[in-house]
Order: C-alpha cells, then sequence, then structure tokens
C-alpha cells in the first residue's frame, strides 16, 4: 500500500526547520517516509533556515531505505526549471543524492545552463547517480 504525502504537514514541517528542529522532522520523516515528497516544497521556500533544513534532511536520510526518497527525488524535477538559478541547482544536488537513471534525462539540459554553478551540481549529480546505478 502507498501512501500519498498529506500536504497538510507542509507548514508544520516548515516551522520545524525554521526553528532549528531538524531531528524532529526527520524523526516524523523516518516514521512516515510517505511524507519525504514535502521536502521537495520546501527547498522552494522563501525562508533560508527552511530550504537549509530541507535539504540537510534529505542529506540526513539519503541513505535510508525508504519509499518516500523516490518519491521526492520526483517531486524535485520541476525545480529543474524554476527561474532562480539557486533552487534549479539545489533541485539538481538533491537529485544527485536520492535520484535514479530515469531522473538523468531531466538533468541533462541543465548540463547547459547559463549559470556555472548550476552545471557544477548537474555534472555532480549526473555522476553521482551513475555511479550509484553502475
Amino acid at each position: 500500500m502507498r501512501l500519498n504525502p498529506d500536504a497538510d504537514l507542509t507548514p508544520m514541517l516548515a516551522d520545524g526547520l525554521a526553528d532549528g528542529l531538524l531531528e524532529n522532522v526527520l524523526a516524523l520523516l523516518r516514521q512516515e517516509p510517505h511524507q519525504a515528497p514535502l521536502l521537495a516544497g520546501l527547498v522552494a521556500d522563501e525562508r533560508v533556515r527552511v530550504r537549509m533544513g530541507a535539504v540537510a534532511a534529505v542529506e540526513a536520510l539519503q541513505d535510508e531505505a525508504n519509499g518516500g526518497l523516490i518519491a521526492l527525488a520526483d517531486a524535485l524535477v520541476p525545480h529543474l526549471a524554476a527561474d532562480g538559478a539557486t533552487l534549479r541547482g539545489d533541485a539538481a544536488y538533491l537529485l544527485g543524492l536520492v535520484g535514479e537513471q530515469r531522473h538523468l534525462a531531466p538533468l541533462t539540459p541543465l548540463l547547459h545552463d547559463p549559470h556555472p554553478d548550476v552545471v557544477a551540481l548537474v555534472e555532480e549529480a549526473v555522476a553521482s547517480i551513475r555511479g550509484r546505478a553502475a
């Protein structure tokens, strides 16, 4: 049985990350891994602490085998087309952590992004995904 993330939790997760309660957010996501895709939206939050907390949460969860991380990777893909280079770069970086081979197709066009930092993050993400697949 596959559960969908509860978007009503997004404000609670965002507030927790804004308040520096990363461990509490991680505890919830470990207990309910199907909520992990909610982190994709938090990567685009206007508050720096929330964005940084969302990235830190993905970094902490990346090695844990749970069904939410692939759904999280799928939820990050739309950010690759964002207007802001920071969001494109963050999405690429996180896809490098939790993405699969099929995420290479949406990443590849960003190898020609006008922002060199985005290109560097995409190159690392592509290498990481390919390395895991090998």
